[in-house]
């Protein structure tokens, strides 16, 4: 469905191949990881656990940045969702198989956010969302008031 919409993807496997993948300082970071739920190598905790804190990808700010989004057979409604998100440590989660508007709801909501360092000694990074070239105003009354 990625390649359909033009998006640059690598498939990998299971977890023990993306963790090979994302180890390697040379291969290109990715801008978001869709995982499988159910998997057999090892389970989606466990590979959420190693990503977000073991060397060396605890200690890259750029991959801990990156959004994680679980795809599982078993939910479809938002209490599920919620429950995914909090169980498994997901930032998101989308009802396998895919859907095409499922998809380009998650990429939209993720694409728009940037990560940026911040200030202070650690290399830290944190996430924010973009709103373009205006930033979004406080004001909440008609537009044509803007």
């Amino acid at each position: 469905m990625l390649s359909k919409h033009n998006i640059a993807h690598i498939p990998v496997h299971n977890p023990r191949d993306a963790l090979a993948y994302l180890s390697n300082p040379h291969n290109p970071r990715p801008n978001i990881i869709f995982l499988k739920m159910q998997i057999p190598v090892m389970s989606s905790k466990e590979f959420i656990h190693i990503l977000r804190t073991k060397p060396p990808f605890a200690n890259d700010p750029l991959l801990r940045a990156t959004p994680v989004i679980g795809m599982d057979p078993g939910y479809s409604f938002r209490s599920c969702r919620d429950k995914h998100i909090n169980e498994w440590g997901v930032d998101d989660a989308i009802p396998r198989p895919m859907k095409a508007k499922a998809l380009q709801d998650v990429l939209l909501y993720w694409s728009r956010r940037e990560v940026v360092p911040n200030q202070g000694p650690g290399g830290d990074v944190s996430v924010r969302p973009v709103w373009g070239p205006f930033p979004l105003r406080g004001y909440t009354g008609p537009r044509s008031l803007l």
